[in-house]
């Protein structure tokens, strides 16, 4: 399990990814964080090699009341959450990060 802290932008936000090493597969628990406006998503990544990877995106009307799956990777560092522009970002605003947690 890794916790994820919030950062300035949403200090009291959090989420937990429970990372499954042998079947390379995922699922994230959202705590604090508000729905985003309909132009807005949360979406996922997780650092390899140094770089930044996208794992996906997490629908707008999440609650928080569930544990979603996600795409993983083998070898992640670390794993963060964005505020992007709805549609799926191919890099992160970084100053849009809004939890971030390190393995």
């Amino acid at each position: 399990m890794i916790q994820l802290g919030g950062l300035p932008l949403l200090p009291n936000a959090g989420a937990t990814v429970i990372w499954n090493k042998i079947t390379k597969t995922i699922n994230i628990a959202l705590n604090k964080m508000p729905i985003q406006d309909a132009e807005k998503q949360y979406q996922l990544w997780t650092i390899v090699d140094g770089k930044p990877v996208d794992l996906g995106v997490l629908p707008q009307t999440y609650d928080g009341s569930s544990i979603l799956s996600a795409k993983s990777v083998s070898e992640p560092q670390a794993y963060a959450i964005t505020i992007e522009h709805k549609g799926r970002s191919v890099s992160p605003i970084i100053d849009q990060m809004i939890v971030v947690g390190n393995l």
